[in-house]
């Protein structure tokens, strides 16, 4: 349905995709866009080697796309087998039936210059005038690059020594992939940000400083003629303690607080994905056996630590592939992608043994009972859970540290 709405975009020049900012999932992309991604993923694209993106989750930019900010990432594609860069600008729209969408617009390649220089670029710093009040006096470190020398850095304000950690003689010596994590995958994205129209848009970068160690920046990047050079000016603003929070914001939005393992809204989050695509797989719930004793004798952080411990056995207990989530209380979640029934229960029997032989220093020794189910044909999720707590129900019936199916 949502395809016949939008086949009208197959006859456009340039290449669209309509994604949601919640998932991340690709909605649609037209017949350009599909063969410039020439297979690769959206977020393969995005965080190609040559990908440059001011966020890395789309959600983030809904309140800036309402305001009207103007937002722009740099993906990598390889429409020939060549990796290469293409500018995407980033629209909102509302579809019917799905709401807020964000369509990504390839934009054009420029037919002007860009960086490339029209002579050899002699430039040197002057203390006066203008642009030498704003160059030096401005707190944001700003540098200068030459594309023209190899993104040689040809001059730079005293923040931005301040910054760095370098002197001027030092930092006037170094190329701009020597300070990028990107290395010289840094140098065709500022020849695509030079085709910008109206140069300047914020993308995030690491950047590595004279010690080694590395911040998190966001800069301002365009081209820029001074003193009849061809340069490229960068403002750089440090957004490494920004960074730090939405890393333990998205932590805290995805983990359980007590033992660290996915919570239940991420399960839902992946079940969108997998429950779609996924021919075959299986669920454990897991109960800890008379967890209110435990509480009740010892003591709830004794508990607690009953919890936490059983929620490193989980982790070890599991492929890569698989995944462990608090459920709630004393209840963890095992979602075993591509796993039958008897995968499963084995599964589940290996881990109800390890845990009942289980023996940590200052704990109680306990055991759990598993419920197990294995996906079905055209059975939805709700229908699945009832099947996989009945066989829990039954487990706990039934006397308890036992692995019984639905």
């Amino acid at each position: 349905m949502l395809t016949n709405h939008l086949d009208a975009l197959n006859l456009l020049t340039t290449p669209v995709w309509v994604v949601s900012p919640d998932t991340e999932k690709v909605l649609f992309s037209n017949s350009q866009a599909q063969k410039i991604a020439a297979g690769s993923s959206l977020l393969e694209m995005r965080t190609g080697k040559y990908s440059a993106l001011a966020q890395r989750h789309l959600a983030m930019y809904l309140a800036g796309l309402q305001n009207g900010d103007e937002i722009v990432e740099i993906w990598t594609v390889s429409p020939t087998g060549e990796a290469t860069t293409l500018s995407c600008k980033a629209l909102l729209r509302t579809l019917e039936g799905l709401g807020d969408v964000i369509v990504f617009e390839g934009m054009p390649v420029s037919n002007t210059s860009g960086l490339k220089a029209s002579r050899s670029t002699t430039y040197r710093p002057r203390k006066h005038g203008f642009y030498a009040r704003f160059f030096y006096t401005n707190s944001a470190p700003i540098l200068l690059i030459d594309p023209a020398r190899d993104g040689l850095i040809v001059d730079a304000n005293v923040a931005a020594l301040h910054f760095y950690g370098y002197s001027y003689e030092q930092m006037c010596q170094r190329h701009t992939w020597e300070i990028n994590t990107l290395g010289r995958g840094i140098l065709p994205v500022m020849a695509e940000i030079a085709r910008l129209p109206g140069g300047h848009k914020p993308l995030n970068f690491v950047h590595v400083l004279a010690d080694g160690s590395t911040r998190h920046v966001q800069t301002y990047a365009g081209p820029i003629e001074i003193y009849n050079d061809r340069l490229m000016l960068c403002i750089i603003h440090d957004i490494t303690e920004q960074k730090r929070l939405e890393q333990e914001l998205e932590y805290a939005a995805h983990r359980d607080a007590l033992t660290g393992l996915l919570n239940r809204r991420q399960f839902y989050h992946l079940t969108e994905h997998i429950l779609p695509t996924a021919q075959d797989f299986s669920l454990l719930l897991i109960d800890v056996d008379h967890f209110k004793h435990i509480n009740d004798q010892f003591g709830h952080q004794t508990g607690d630590e009953v919890l936490i411990q059983l929620s490193r056995a989980l982790e070890q207990q599991v492929s890569k592939g698989s995944f462990v989530f608090r459920w709630g209380g004393e209840e963890f979640l095992l979602l075993l992608p591509m796993a039958s029934l008897d995968a499963a229960l084995e599964v589940a029997e290996s881990i109800r043994l390890t845990l009942a032989n289980l023996r940590l220093p200052d704990l109680p020794p306990f055991t759990v009972s598993i419920g197990v189910a294995r996906h079905q044909p055209e059975e939805s999720l709700d229908e699945l859970f009832k099947r996989v707590d009945g066989a829990l129900y039954n487990a706990k019936n039934n006397g308890r540290n036992k692995v019984l199916a639905a």
